[in-house]
């Protein structure tokens, strides 16, 4: 006989999951001696909120199940973002939180999280796919297979456990299994679908994240390019298609590009919408004039399909992968080639370097006390201390200029990044000038949600994939901003603590921007959003360990990321963004 915490660990060691993310409390502390005998690396974050999104992202790069735990009562709470977040990305995460003795229950008890007190068992159900609370020992091994079989069939995501100190220590009859398999049917209409996409004069593909959480790439790219078909994605799909290849229209909804509007005004017959809901990001100023005479829609939920785009709509069911595989399949068998009148005569539209006028008195109060103590980031790569006349000077050289567009901020980072780089965007207006200026040459490089949208998750994932990376030399960027670093920038320490030299930009405006700029432009209410004090991000980034840096234009952000790239620590990469430039978010409807 075996106790149910032994069998626990004993699996997820099986299942290759190297590193367990949390914050533990009486109830579940027995979780990390048993990760310490069974040589599980335990990953103490800095609230329970990020060590989901860590098991988010650590699941998201190996392609395997995450893992994160926290106490009973609000420690549990506190991870329910993270799990409506894992949802969104589609990412497999067994959330574990712990609940006192199965014994006790019924009578008063502090952070009860049963149905007498706050029952996270009900609390999950709506973010997870499973949700459970194994009040017995030898019930265990069914809620736990059930678990994992939801979280890897169909629409991979998360699910949850609750597991009271009693039945940890139950002993049990042995048991193993393998992470499930699940087997993939094509849709019974595929067929069909091939033959509108034969058919069609004039197609374009409109791609979301579900190509990525299907991993659809290759199969997404064959069909485009032998067909010549236009290819535009939503925001949260960017990266599922190179943005420098010559059909590649760009994102279409905030961040969009001009292109794509052009493209869809232009007239489409045929839209092939794979493995995105359209929603009302990924959709922002879709006109009735865009609309296509017919839509291909495939996904495997249908509980939003034809709802949005009022045209025909054929909805191919199933795994995406499978599906456009047999497509291409069918593609190859017939010999076809695209017709000419498909390919596409993009009109480049040089991106305007004029922005709104600063308000020079709100920038000044914002920034100047930050300005004099700021690291002189041309100097900073041998990390010597500057003396205060040369911050002065600095000071004074820049007094006309105290910001950045964040336009060319991105541009100019993604310039100085590898290829390979593989970055997070965050939530905010900095995430959708990532979406809209930010190149992605290769695929798993780009990862940004526009459907959940929780802040500061970005933070998380990129320390969970670079955790996961162990000694891959692959970088991490995250592009963020202060007002997701003021709710999860803590997070970094626990990057510091496990050497995991990830970049970190923060866009730094002094103000929650996007919403500010909404109740600027929609309300006539501005002003509310602003920090009244702004936060100086180099000497945060000092005191969790780290090295950070003050930029103000493009040689201060090349020469921080030349000094991150070669770091084993990370590196907070402070920029100081114009508060008044307008973002590309006013699309949406008010």
């Amino acid at each position: 006989m075996t106790t149910v915490l032994t069998l626990l660990m004993s699996n997820l060691k099986k299942w290759n999951v190297t590193h367990i993310f949390g914050i533990p409390g009486r109830p579940i502390a027995p979780l990390i001696k048993e990760m310490i005998e069974q040589d599980i690396t335990y990953v103490l974050t800095r609230h329970e909120t990020g060590a989901g999104y860590a098991a988010g992202g650590f699941a998201l790069q190996k392609k395997n199940l995450g893992v994160a735990f926290a106490t009973a009562g609000p420690g549990g709470v506190n991870m329910l973002t993270a799990a409506g977040q894992a949802q969104a990305h589609n990412v497999p995460v067994l959330f574990i939180t712990g609940q006192t003795s199965a014994g006790k229950i019924g009578k008063s008890y502090s952070q009860d999280s049963s149905s007498f007190g706050a029952d996270l068992v009900k609390m999950f159900e709506p973010v997870t796919k499973y949700s459970a609370r194994v009040e017995r020992g030898d019930s265990f091994e069914s809620h736990f297979r059930h678990a994992i079989e939801r979280a890897f069939s169909g629409v991979m995501g998360p699910v949850h456990l609750s597991i009271p100190l009693d039945v940890l220590y139950e002993e049990i009859t042995p048991f193993e299994f393998e992470l499930p398999q699940i087997q993939h049917t094509i849709a019974a209409n595929i067929e069909e679908a091939f033959m509108l996409i034969k058919d069609a004069k004039r197609p374009v593909f409109l791609l979301g994240k579900g190509v990525r959480s299907s991993n659809s790439y290759e199969e997404v790219f064959e069909i485009a390019t032998k067909w010549n078909i236009p290819v535009i994605t939503t925001g949260g799909g960017k990266g599922t298609f190179p943005t420098n290849h010559p059909i590649s229209l760009g994102v279409y909804g905030l961040g969009g590009t001009i292109e794509a509007d052009q493209y869809l005004q232009s007239g489409i017959d045929v839209m092939i919408v794979a493995g995105s809901s359209l929603n009302d990001m990924a959709l922002a100023g879709f006109k009735q004039d865009f609309y296509p005479e017919k839509v291909i829609h495939f996904d495997y939920d249908p509980t939003f399909v034809g709802k949005t785009i009022s045209r025909p709509t054929l909805f191919v069911p199933g795994d995406l992968k499978r599906n456009l595989g047999k497509i291409l399949e069918l593609t190859l068998e017939q010999g076809v080639v695209g017709h000419d009148e498909r390919l596409i005569v993009r009109e480049l539209v040089a991106a305007s370097s004029e922005y709104t006028s600063l308000n020079q008195e709100r920038t000044e109060n914002v920034y100047e006390n930050l300005l004099f103590s700021s690291d002189f980031v041309a100097t900073a790569l041998d990390d010597k201390t500057i003396m205060l006349k040369e911050m002065e000077d600095f000071h004074n050289q820049r007094s006309k200029s105290l910001v950045i567009s964040s336009a060319s901020a991105i541009r100019t980072i993604r310039r100085n990044l590898p290829e390979y780089t593989k970055v997070f965007a965050d939530v905010g207006s900095h995430a959708y000038y990532a979406v809209k200026h930010f190149d992605v040459y290769q695929p798993e490089t780009f990862f940004f949600d526009d459907r959940f949208i929780a802040m500061g998750n970005g933070i998380g994932y990129a320390i969970g994939a670079k955790i996961a990376m162990n000694e891959d030399s692959q970088p991490v960027a995250c592009i963020t901003g202060d007002g997701c670093m003021l709710m999860h920038g803590t997070e970094i320490a626990t990057a510091v603590e496990h050497q995991a030299p990830i970049l970190f930009f923060v866009f730094n405006n002094g103000s929650l921007d996007m919403v500010e700029t909404g109740m600027k432009i929609w309300q006539d209410c501005p002003g509310h959003n602003v920090y009244k004090k702004p936060v100086d991000f180099v000497s945060f980034a000092e005191a969790l360990g780290c090295k950070g840096f003050r930029c103000l234009s493009e040689d201060d952000i090349q020469m921080a990321i030349q000094f991150g790239l070669q770091s084993n620590q990370p590196t907070i990469i402070e920029i100081m963004v114009d508060p008044e430039e307008i973002p590309p978010t006013l699309k949406r409807d008010e």
